[in-house]
């Protein structure tokens, strides 16, 4: 039902393109075709080929990697401001 209602929509989203187009002549029909063909195709490669594929957590590439944390910032003493900016504000 997902795909249906995809593909719907990207029609829908051309005919709304095509609908409100101030010179209808000037669409090249053969070469929105081929744009929306080069999406669908580039879309099936990102999704269907594992080194493609989008992976927000990446465990297996980077577990053997070490881990790159920051130092926590260093304190700063009151001595170190400035007389006008005190570190207790009145």
């Amino acid at each position: 039902m997902q795909t249906v209602q995809s593909v719907v929509g990207i029609f829908g989203l051309l005919a709304i393109t095509f609908a409100i187009s101030e010179n209808r002549r000037a669409v090249l029909f053969r070469q929105a075709a081929v744009g929306l063909g080069l999406t669908v195709v580039l879309a099936a490669l990102f999704l269907k080929i594992p080194q493609l594929k989008f992976s927000p957590s990446r465990r297996s590439a980077t577990a053997s990697m070490p881990s790159r944390r920051r130092a926590a910032p260093a304190p700063v003493s009151c001595s170190a401001i400035s007389a006008e900016d005190r570190c207790h504000s009145s």
